[in-house]
């Protein structure tokens, strides 16, 4: 069963390795857009997309998918329709139209796609896979398959230099500069920094420090200009430098020593005598009056007065001779009286013939310019604000940047905005993308790959070449290295046939084992069970206290008792024996004792040993009810459960919870809240959650985990996150338990 994930994933920039997407003849039901689903029936890669209520036809909502097969690029619809635009070597297969969408505000760029074997020179079409073969081709070099030998022993790092037609030697950086002629210091200049921001100037800028560098220059003179770009050189005094550098009108006052105020009236200002002067001064300022005719102007303030007083057309409407028009062709002038009338310039007469910009504008390009029309000339930039649509030709030489927010749009017969789009990523530096120097296909990324490379060399990803299933899943069912594997490889072959017939509890018991060669050796010559026959035995220093075997050296252990016969003896309480069988008991001897019979020392002996003895009153008496099996071993960690007081500090031992510390609510979805709060009231902020599916109140219930976001935000509650708000016939349990402290 999947496990469902309802809430988004953040990966933080990881990268989601050796995975595949939804795989099945049939697009899936819950998906939207974005989603992503190979069709097995068509093989092909899907992506779903939504309609965008443009009312295009067909609708614009649904799978969408590229195939790329044999040698067709073909551009797929939902419905698999691969006749609305197939591209292949030999051009389009259906009739139709490609265009290039600049809507988003591209004024230059790609405006053709060249689907033939011819090569299109100039910077705004693309070519197809065959044009550029046959320009590689028409440069000499050939594009067929072949080996290349490498004699010449290219090393790690360097530039393959060809020396005849398959030989390839290595050059480092330093030779493959000498090469190009591009030796730093010799051919071509070493970077600078002030170099590097002279390469920003214009061309205007670089000409005037040219002409700058030509003027000769000596002490105590200064440049100046005498044209445009024109320069020439003047003497300049330290007085005149010192007024030069001052700061405003009143520093140089200063530095000159007059008027250090600004309104000196020391020296009074006089006009010069001229005749019928229209100046007048008065203390200091000058009134201008009106200017007469023998000083140049009309001795008047008014139009009228003007040509009265210069004697020219007194009424203004001067008609003492007749306005004609020369006679020219198309002419666009008329006259009816004294009275020109302008209409449209015709282009032969160096106009447009239209009276809007549009118009003229049509009027001017649609008209025949012969065999080539040109626009400015190289240092001109040519902008186009609006669209530009080419239905013939083109040809653009040297693109140095295409502009486009949206990059370069493929465009169908249909023109669905669908069908293949050219991006870059917004590069945080200038990046170079080459296309390598063979035949077949570009491999594509199923996720922005940001600035990380592939860094494998096509050797490298060759090795996969003859895999016929997935690396990861075979390298896990191999053996680890381990040097204890490594140390088994060097055993014999009995050795290991031996090791080989051991159970896995032996094995086990091998594993834990510290114990010595020597020690293990004391098991030479066993012939049964060694446990067996350790539980047969009296353990040493123990004591009876009831009736059993004893044999000859028990007897000596317990009191050097006057025994003459070898074998097991019989242990009793009676004072009335005289077998020679039978060994008298402790209190047989305290009896006898009392009764100041013989075998006094002997039950002294006896009764010091059975004082040492475990009282009775000291056992346990959880010990004396507690049932065992024959041979059972308490561990430490047994004893430290026996001994615990109460369930609680057992349940602790264990590391179980009591069922106070799990909470299961029922979480209903409700369509539009994606946040749920569930109040679990366990007082501590260790708390594990799991959400199962429930189903429609329990109805189609799987009961598997699901993945939302859980958060949690007091100690008595917290929050169940859904990346989309679960339908009214979801719902989930939310399990909270305690968790144990750290």
């Amino acid at each position: 069963m999947a496990i469902n994930f309802l809430n988004n994933l953040d990966l933080n920039q990881n990268q989601v390795k050796n995975f595949r997407v939804d795989v099945s003849g049939s697009a899936p039901d819950n998906h939207g857009e974005g989603s992503l689903w190979y069709d097995s029936t068509h093989h092909m890669l899907k992506f779903y997309v939504l309609d965008d209520g443009s009312g295009a036809s067909p609708a614009q909502a649904g799978w969408l998918a590229v195939r790329d097969s044999a040698d067709d690029l073909y551009l797929k619809n939902n419905a698999n329709d691969t006749t609305t635009g197939v591209l292949t070597a030999a051009g389009f297969t259906t009739t139709g139209t490609w265009t290039i969408d600049t809507s988003g505000g591209a004024t230059a760029g790609i405006t053709n796609i060249n689907v033939g074997d011819t090569f299109t020179d100039d910077d705004v079409t693309i070519m197809s896979a065959g044009a550029i073969k046959e320009k590689i081709e028409a440069y000499g070099y050939a594009t067929s398959t072949g080996t290349v030998d490498t004699s010449g022993t290219p090393a790690d790092d360097e530039f393959a230099k060809f020396t005849d037609s398959n030989t390839v030697e290595g050059r480092s950086y330093s030779e493959v500069r000498t090469d190009l002629g591009l030796v730093i210091g010799t051919n071509v200049q070493a970077w600078d920094a002030q170099l590097d921001s002279l390469a920003g100037w214009t061309a205007a800028q670089v000409t005037t420090l040219g002409t700058i560098g030509t003027v000769t220059t000596a002490a105590n003179k200064m440049i100046y200009t005498t044209a445009a770009d024109t320069f020439a050189e003047t003497s300049i005094t330290s007085a005149a430098r010192n007024l030069l550098d001052d700061a405003d009108a009143a520093a140089m006052r200063t530095t000159l020593g007059v008027d250090a105020s600004g309104a000196d009236n020391s020296t009074n200002v006089t006009l010069a005598t001229v005749a019928n002067n229209y100046l007048s001064i008065s203390g200091q300022a000058i009134t201008a009056g009106t200017v007469p005719v023998g000083l140049g102007g009309t001795g008047a303030t008014t139009a009228s007065g003007a040509r009265s007083a210069l004697d020219v057309d007194a009424a203004g409407t001067d008609n003492s001779t007749n306005v004609t028009l020369a006679t020219v062709s198309s002419n666009y002038l008329s006259i009816s009286g004294q009275a020109i009338t302008a209409g449209n310039v015709p282009i032969s007469l160096g106009g447009t013939g239209q009276t809007t910009a549009s118009g003229a504008a049509n009027a001017l390009l649609n008209t025949s310019q012969g065999t080539a029309l040109t626009i400015g000339d190289s240092n001109d930039i040519i902008t186009i604000p609006g669209d530009l649509v080419v239905t013939g030709d083109t040809t653009t030489n040297n693109v140095t940047t295409v502009t486009t927010s949206n990059g370069v749009v493929f465009e169908g017969a249909s023109a669905d905005n669908y069908d293949g789009t050219l991006k870059s990523v917004v590069a945080g530096a200038n990046v170079t993308y080459t296309l390598p120097n063979v035949g077949g296909y570009v491999a594509l990324f199923s996720a922005d790959p940001s600035t990380t490379a592939i860094s494998a060399t096509v050797a490298e990803l060759n090795y996969v070449d003859g895999v016929t299933s997935n690396i990861q899943t075979q390298l896990d069912a191999k053996q680890a290295a381990d040097a204890e594997l490594t140390e088994l490889a060097t055993m014999g072959s009995t050795t290991a046939a031996a090791l080989a017939d051991l159970t896995q509890d032996e094995v086990q018991i091998l594993d834990g084992a510290t114990l010595s060669t020597a020690e293990l050796n004391y098991v030479d010559g066993v012939t049964s069970a060694i446990q067996t026959q350790i539980d047969s035995k009296q353990a040493s220093g123990s004591y009876i206290t009831g009736s059993g075997s004893l044999s000859a050296q028990d007897l000596t252990d317990i009191g050097n008792l006057s025994n003459t016969n070898t074998g097991d003896q019989t242990v009793t309480d009676s004072t009335s024996t005289t077998s020679s069988t039978t060994v008298a008991s402790a209190t047989a001897v305290k009896s006898a004792y009392d009764r100041g019979t013989t075998g006094v020392t002997n039950a002294a002996t006896a009764q010091t040993t059975a004082d040492a003895a475990l009282p009775e009153a000291d056992v346990d008496a959880d010990i004396k009810t507690l049932s065992l099996p024959a041979n059972t071993t308490i561990s430490a960690f047994g004893k430290t459960l026996v001994d615990d007081a109460d369930a609680a500090t057992a349940r602790t031992t264990l590391g179980v919870m009591a069922a106070s510390d799990k909470v299961s609510k029922l979480l209903e979805g409700h369509a539009s809240n994606t946040t749920y709060n569930i109040e679990h009231n366990l007082n501590t902020t260790l708390v594990k959650t799991t959400v199962l599916d429930y189903g429609n109140a329990s109805s189609g219930a799987t009961y598997a985990i699901v993945y939302p976001e859980v958060k949690y935000n007091s100690a008595d509650s917290v929050d169940v996150v859904f990346g989309r708000a679960p339908g009214t016939s979801q719902d989930y349990i939310v399990v909270c338990e305690r968790m144990p402290a750290v």
